[in-house]
């Protein structure tokens, strides 16, 4: 990778961008975008202390090592709780379902939510995702 670390996950009119922020070998925050035909939430993610974004990497590995299908949702949630990825096989995909959130304190404003839909094929691609988080979250 050169110059600052991104991975995209899905395809390039529809995918989640991780970008690391800050990043000095092991990323402690990342920007979340999600983006999709008519939308773009973007949002920032606190890594989980000591372990970072490791647990991430771990979620796209047991993906990518049960590529041929699995029962039931898997999921992984931020620190915070403001990107959430939902996996499910279906119909011979991956698809993921992505909640980007920015959840305020103030009485007025109790913040935003989107939520999207992004397919990858389980072969290479996922395989291609697996590598690329775990590059982005181990450094």
């Amino acid at each position: 990778m050169s110059g600052i670390p991104t991975v995209r996950i899905g395809s390039p009119t529809e995918h989640l961008l991780l970008t690391a922020k800050g990043y000095d070998g092991t990323p402690a925050v990342l920007i979340a975008t999600l983006q999709l035909e008519g939308l773009t939430a973007t949002t920032r993610v606190i890594g989980n202390y000591p372990i970072g974004f490791r647990d991430l990497a771990e979620f796209f590995e047991g993906l990518e090592k049960d590529w041929r299908g699995w029962h039931d949702t898997r999921s992984w949630e931020s620190l915070e709780q403001n990107l959430t990825i939902e996996a499910r096989h279906e119909y011979g995909h991956v698809r993921l379902t992505v909640i980007v959130r920015d959840d305020r304190s103030d009485w007025d404003n109790q913040g935003w939510r989107a939520i999207g839909d992004i397919t990858l094929e389980p072969g290479e691609q996922l395989s291609q995702v697996a590598r690329d988080v775990t590059a982005l979250a181990l450094g």
